[in-house]
């Protein structure tokens, strides 16, 4: 999405349609010369998914760096 910040910025408020468990917006935009009809979605559900699993791998990432850096300090003074 890093090409299309204007998307990435719009409110959630701002997403009206509701189709299931979904709310949507739909925007009219020029992508790579070509006018397209854009459906944004969003799902609390799948939110929570997403946001857990990368809490998830941030502190598995966190967890081994502290335990290679704890490591590798203590073999640079020979302990």
């Amino acid at each position: 999405m890093s090409d299309h910040k204007d998307l990435n910025s719009i409110g959630l408020k701002n997403y009206t349609g509701s189709y299931k468990e979904y709310k949507y917006i739909t925007s009219k935009k020029n992508v790579m010369g070509v006018d397209m009809k854009l459906v944004l979605t969003y799902n609390d559900k799948l939110y929570r998914k997403q946001q857990n699993s990368l809490n998830a791998s941030i502190k598995k990432l966190k967890h081994r760096i502290t335990t290679k850096w704890s490591i590798d300090a203590y073999q640079d003074y020979g302990i």
